[in-house]
C-alpha cells in the first residue's frame, strides 16, 4: 500500500516542491496491515497532512 503526500503549495527555498511516499509491505501473513494502514490514514488526517492512498 503507498501513501501519497502531495507537495505543499508554497515550495521552499529554491522554488521547487517536493512530494513524500511511504510505502507499507507486509512481512508476512496474516499480519494486520489493513489495520496499520487505517491507522496511520487516521493519524496523519488528525494532524492535517493531506494524503492520496495508491
Amino acid at each position: 500500500m503507498l501513501f501519497c503526500i502531495p507537495p505543499d503549495t508554497g515550495g521552499n527555498e529554491r522554488g521547487y516542491t517536493v512530494s513524500r511516499t511511504i510505502m507499507l509491505i507486509p512481512t508476512g501473513t496474516s499480519v494486520g496491515l489493513t489495520s496499520v494502514s487505517l491507522g496511520v490514514i487516521r493519524a496523519m488526517e488528525r494532524k492535517g497532512v493531506r494524503l492520496s492512498v495508491l
